[in-house]
């Protein structure tokens, strides 16, 4: 528990017991901070500048937030370690007072160095890197970095008169300067020698330090003397006591801190010896240690109360503690004489050349909230008051020469002699020479800061937004349309405050931001992602700005941007004011726990040291994790663009750290890292340049590292890809051109073989033709004869052919016949051939009543063939109940089934059929036709099957689809 307490500490010079006033800060640190145990022995630093600690109960390292078990010691009791020494976090060094034992951290294991009494163990590090030197009671050892011990040695040979050894520090060139009860001693070359430098060498050394500047401090018979690295004599000084000295650091040659046996804490400061037992709250218990870290802060280690942190922070402090009368702060005025007056939450107050305050009282001993002081030219002051009457402006007697006047006003402002007093109702009054004057109102809005430029330009802040108007003017013109222009969202924003610079910018501190007005335009200074609502704002003589928000108090520079909260020594985070001392070059910070003072010129000792880190690893997800060589990052696939960048810190996992990422720093916004992991989804290809910065503060401005990645391009994005893949395209066109007039001109091709073969069928039929039209003229010639001669039935039957032989060439001119035409042909032919057969036939024919045989027309001679077949190879060899049946169905609207039936010999017993070579010329001829109608071969075109299984005429059907079409 850190508890920030505010001292007075007592002065007390080495001759005299004067007693003076300072203001001191420190902080405690206790179980519930994480501390083992409240019995703290030793401290020391590693490479990361993290501060271990040695404890009863343990030991812990500290994370700048908390004290933390390492790792190595998570499931180990040591119990009580009195000394530690950290080489770095992975070479530490224990004295484990209990077990006797010396224990060593080589970065894997824990393991046991010596055996022995370890109470006054040191150690220190040579600077050739090759040996420690330790020491417990009478002997010095020396070791190597694994801990093994390669030499013992002792001052004195014979052991009764060995004397013993009190500290142990290292000089240049591996030297030793050891302090024993017998006085010190120079070690080199192996040879231990005398200190002719003092003049009682040979008298008890109670302590020996070495600051970081080489000073060595050695303490013997009630003095301090101060030694060169040549041990050669530079100073003493006289210790204000004669105890035993328990712990002594030396933070400077006039900044000295030691604790004695009797439970004394002495500082020796500014030429005086104080005696802080009292104010720090240490009496009746041992300081075991004092330790001053690398930031020149002091470590007191104790033996109930645990650790005391006593800051190195240049603030000067005012507070309740100092004589305010409260700790809020609304705003400062120089009064001359390094003297200021101070308008607070209690009133007004004087604060002296001292930084002491007393608050300033009225006759009637009133004290009420004030927001704002000024003092005019002429001497006079005014107050703004939450409470009060106008008619009260000179009410009041103040001990400062009568000359404070009250007005009920939330701010204040002056025109050399005139007064403006802005209002709580948000109304502004001029006053001057006793007369008062409304100005210019702005309904229900509560003013907080009045800015006059020269020409009568004015800038009022308010609790709703900004707004300006001309002071001189008879209807104080508003001016607002200079914001609309550049800035309206800062119209409808809360205003804080208000300051003119040396160049006469102004600026606007803002719930939204940081703005300045310069040369009629508004622009913001603070950082769009910044979130900070700002309440105060000021300028130094350099023109560095200076930023007070509710998280502490910013510095904007050409150069860059530092922050300063509680950490740095602000006594709060939250600044309600700020005030620059032109004179002393001070920055006053106000918030509300009182007054934090810092010079300008110290402004710079708050500069950041931002953690080091690097980019360690990468992980394609999903995939293996590999090593980044030097931060260079190798090109990525374009399916490779999940990626997980692991980021490692050059300190503890531990640490405390803010880190921020970016991607392309003209679009991406700052995101925060979590657990130093950046993962990136979906990347398109391209470059992209990762932006990685890491503060120990959230609003440090740290320096940003860059690094740099791609995600390649898939192939077919590829320029000479892409090039190939056209002109493959433009082959591929070209190729199918190419196979398409191919195609083209074999299908014209097989076009004119069709129809080559179909005039060959036309040219066969014709002449298949030809001898029945012979016969039609030779029968013509006998039907002549037999009608001469009187045979009926002869001209009957030659009557028929020649109505046949008629019709057939007729539709020899036609590719195609009607339905009725060709059944009237077929009933023709049967009938001749059954006259021919000398029997009676059976001739039935059926038609589907969807067809309209006058408008369906179907290829000529396709069913005469089978007609013809089925009458001389079935039924020629049947005596009687001879039957032919055709029947005709609608397949399909482009085909007909035709099915054709006799009930003869049958095709199975027709040894004239059965030979597969043997196949009726007119039906082979109906094949081939059927094949180009079709589009098809032969199989499946003509199907044969028995009609019954009478054994003797089993019968025939032959079925076939034929290609149709309507008139």
């Amino acid at each position: 528990m850190k508890n920030y307490l505010l001292l007075l500490l007592t002065i007390i010079p080495s001759c005299t017991e004067l007693w003076a006033q300072a203001t001191l800060l420190y902080e405690t640190y206790d179980l519930k901070d994480g501390l083992p145990s409240n019995e703290v022995y030793r401290i020391d630093e590693d490479q990361w500048q993290q501060l271990w600690v040695s404890t009863a109960n343990g030991v812990v390292y500290y994370d700048g937030n908390r004290f933390i078990v390492p790792d190595f010691l998570q499931n180990t009791k040591l119990g009580l370690v009195e000394g530690i020494v950290v080489l770095d976090d992975q070479n530490i060094w224990l004295s484990h007072l209990k077990l006797f034992q010396t224990l060593h951290y080589n970065g894997q294991n824990l393991s046991t160095i010596s055996t022995g009494s370890p109470r006054h163990l040191d150690l220190q590090f040579k600077d050739d890197d090759t040996s420690l030197i330790s020491y417990q009671e009478t002997e010095i050892l020396f070791s190597n970095r694994k801990g093994t011990i390669h030499k013992e040695i002792y001052l004195v040979n014979d052991p009764l008169l060995r004397p013993r050894i009190n500290s142990l520090i290292q000089l240049k060139e591996g030297r030793l300067l050891i302090g024993t009860d017998h006085g010190p001693f120079l070690f080199r070359d192996d040879q231990f020698l005398e200190i002719n430098s003092l003049k009682n060498r040979r008298q008890e050394v109670g302590a020996l330090f070495q600051d970081q500047a080489g000073l060595i401090s050695l303490i013997q018979n009630q003095k301090i003397y101060f030694l060169n690295q040549d041990l050669k004599l530079k100073d003493s000084l006289e210790l204000p006591v004669s105890d035993e000295i328990r712990a002594y650091c030396n933070m400077g040659r006039y900044n000295i801190w030691l604790a004695t046996k009797s439970m004394q804490i002495l500082q020796y400061y500014n030429g005086q010896w104080l005696d802080q037992t009292h104010q720090l709250s240490l009496e009746n218990q041992h300081v075991n240690y004092l330790y001053v870290d690398i930031n020149q802060n002091l470590w007191i280690s104790t033996n109930y109360d645990g650790l005391l942190c006593i800051p190195n922070k240049p603030f000067k402090y005012i507070n309740i503690e100092s004589g305010l009368g409260s700790n809020f702060i609304n705003r400062i005025e120089p009064l001359g004489d390094k003297q200021f007056l101070a308008a607070s939450g209690a009133g007004l107050d004087l604060i002296d050349s001292n930084f002491r305050a007393r608050p300033i009282r009225s006759s009637k001993n009133l004290r009420s909230y004030c927001n704002d002081v000024l003092i005019l030219n002429s001497g006079s002051i005014y107050t703004g008051l939450s409470k009060g009457k106008p008619e009260d402006y000179f009410a009041a007697e103040y001990p400062i020469n009568n000359r404070v006047h009250n007005i009920p006003a939330s701010t204040l402002s002056h025109d050399g002699d005139t007064v403006y007093a802005g209002t709580y109702a948000g109304t502004i009054l001029k006053k001057y020479q006793n007369k008062t004057l409304e100005i210019i109102r702005f309904t229900g809005r509560q003013l907080t800061d009045i800015i006059l430029f020269k020409k009568g330009l004015s800038a009022v802040a308010t609790k709703t937004g900004l707004h300006l108007f001309h002071r001189y003017r008879k209807d104080s013109v508003n001016l607002d349309f200079l914001i609309v222009k550049t800035a309206p969202e800062l119209l409808n924003s809360p205003i804080n405050d208000l300051h003119l610079n040396q160049k006469g910018e102004l600026l606007i501190a803002s719930s939204i931001g940081l703005y300045y007005f310069k040369e009629g335009r508004f622009q913001k200074i603070s950082p769009d992602e910044d979130p900070s609502i700002y309440t105060s704002v000021c300028t130094d003589k350099l023109g560095r700005i200076y930023a007070g928000t509710k998280k502490g108090l910013f510095c904007f520079s050409e150069q860059d941007t530092l922050y300063l909260g509680k950490h740095s020594g602000l006594l709060s985070d939250e600044v309600s004011y700020l005030f620059y001392d032109q004179d002393e070059d001070q920055i006053w910070v106000g918030g509300n726990k009182g007054l934090s003072i810092l010079k300008a010129e110290d402004w710079q000792k708050f500069k950041s040291s931002f953690p080091e880190f690097y980019l360690d690893s990468y992980t394609l997800i999903p995939g293996k994790t590999m090593d980044i060589n030097k931060g260079s990052i190798p090109e990525f696939q374009y399916d490779q663009n999940n990626i997980r960048f692991h980021l490692k810190r050059k300190g503890r996992p531990g640490n405390k750290a803010y880190a921020y990422y970016q991607i392309n720093s003209t679009a991406g916004q700052w995101l925060p890292m979590n657990n130093d992991l950046i993962e990136l989804f979906n990347l398109h290809p391209g470059k992209y340049e990762l932006n990685i910065r890491m503060s120990n503060s959230p609003f440090d401005a740290s320096p940003t590292q860059s690094f740099t990645f791609s995600i390649a391009a898939p192939f077919w994005q590829n320029i000479f890809f892409q090039l190939v893949l056209g002109l493959s395209l433009v082959a591929l066109m070209v190729w199918i051109a190419l196979i398409r007039v191919k195609q083209v001109r074999m299908e014209e091709a097989q076009k004119l073989e069709v129809l080559q073969q179909v005039k060959a069928l036309e040219l066969r039929s014709l002449t298949a033709m030809m001898n029945p039209h012979f016969l039609f003229n030779s029968l013509n010639t006998v039907q002549h004869f037999a009608s001469k001669y009187k045979d009926i039935k002869a001209i009957h039957y030659i009557s028929g052919i020649s109505k046949l032989l008629k019709l057939q060439l007729e539709s020899l001119f036609h590719n195609r016949i009607s339905l009725e035409e060709e059944i009237k042909r077929l009933k023709l032919y049967v009938e001749l051939e059954s006259v021919r057969l000398d029997s009676e036939l059976t001739f039935q024919i059926e038609v589907d009543e969807k067809l309209n045989i006058q408008e369906t027309f179907i290829p000529t001679m396709m069913l005469q063939p089978f007609i013809e077949n089925a009458l001389w190879h079935g039924l020629r060899k049947r005596e009687k109940d001879k039957k032919l049946k055709l029947r005709i169905k609608l397949q399909n609207p482009e085909q007909l089934q035709v099915c054709i039936e006799d009930n003869g010999l049958g095709w199975k017993k027709n040894p004239r059929e059965r030979e597969s070579k043997h196949i009726s010329r007119g039906i082979q001829l109906v094949r081939e036709r059927l094949m180009q109608f079709n589009n098809q071969d032969e199989t499946g075109l003509i199907i044969i099957n028995s009609l019954s299984e009478d054994l003797i005429y089993p019968g025939t059907q032959v079925s076939f689809l034929l290609p149709f079409k309507r008139s």
